[in-house]
């Protein structure tokens, strides 16, 4: 009787081991899809020109106003309370989302990344500003961009490029010119340069030269106003939009060939030269 009782305990410590080894065998064994993910408002977004896009954070954390061309614009819902990693979702409603709206996310104090899909052609006034941002992939499909979109991040990290300050992605990290220095005399915009962003040369009244090259086709509003030292200027052929009073006051031009496309009556107010 003991003997039996004694290979009884023997067979049950073996059976208590043996069977979840053979649980953690099975769990290693599982195909990919059948490995279950989550993706929190918290998780980690992609840092500056990089990393794999997770899922959409939810759109209970956003507004959404329809615009008049059937798109979306988006803002957050409650400053307060937006996560610190945030994907902004390409659709809503089946319709896309292009806009950020002006202050759409200023003073969300905790937001720390955003990614933003290639659906946004909008990026407007103070659109991230005063958030813990210190990078952003901007996509190609964006065509404006306020200069103050993401002011006041004490943190935030420009792309410097002889003294400038550029925005864009992996791709094409000079995409946006969004600041000269003061004191700039001369500048060459960076090949591969698309949008020289509003006010990027506002009152430098030392520059006396700038070479713009093809790849550029939009220069925003007040871009080069009242740059009183500039003499020539060559505009790309291929330019399709120029803001109003782009070169406002530029009084001492004296040669300019302007390119067909959309161009503000007041683009040119002022230059008598």
């Amino acid at each position: 009787m003991k003997n039996r009782i004694l290979a009884f305990i023997t067979a049950l410590a073996i059976l208590v081991i043996y069977f979840p080894a053979i649980s953690s065998t099975e769990a290693q064994a599982l195909e990919p899809d059948q490995i279950v993910s989550a993706t929190t408002p918290d998780s980690p977004a992609n840092t500056l020109y990089g990393a794999s896009t997770p899922a959409p954070t939810s759109d209970s954390y956003f507004t959404f106003t329809l615009l008049d061309d059937g798109t979306y614009e988006i803002k957050a819902k409650d400053v307060n309370s937006m996560p610190a990693n945030v994907v902004i979702p390409s659709t809503h409603n089946g319709k896309s989302v292009t806009s950020i709206s002006d202050f759409g996310f200023d003073h969300c104090s905790a937001l720390k990344s955003v990614i933003l899909p290639e659906t946004i052609t909008r990026i407007g006034h103070t659109a991230f500003a005063e958030t813990a941002l210190t990078n952003v992939s901007i996509p190609e499909s964006v065509m404006y961009m306020s200069e103050d979109a993401f002011a006041f991040n004490d943190s935030f990290q420009y792309n410097i490029i002889d003294g400038a300050r550029y925005l864009g992605n992996e791709t094409n990290p000079n995409l946006w010119l969004m600041y000269v220095p003061n004191d700039t005399t001369a500048f060459v915009v960076k090949n591969g340069t698309e949008h020289i962003c509003d006010r990027a040369f506002m009152s430098r009244s030392s520059l006396v030269s700038i070479t713009i090259p093809d790849s550029v086709i939009t220069i925003g509003e007040h871009a080069f106003f009242y740059c009183t030292s500039l003499t020539s200027i060559s505009l790309p052929t291929n330019l399709l939009y120029i803001g109003e009073y782009a070169f406002y006051f530029c009084n001492k031009l004296t040669s300019l060939t302007i390119p067909s496309g959309d161009i503000y009556e007041s683009a040119f107010s002022g230059c008598t030269g």
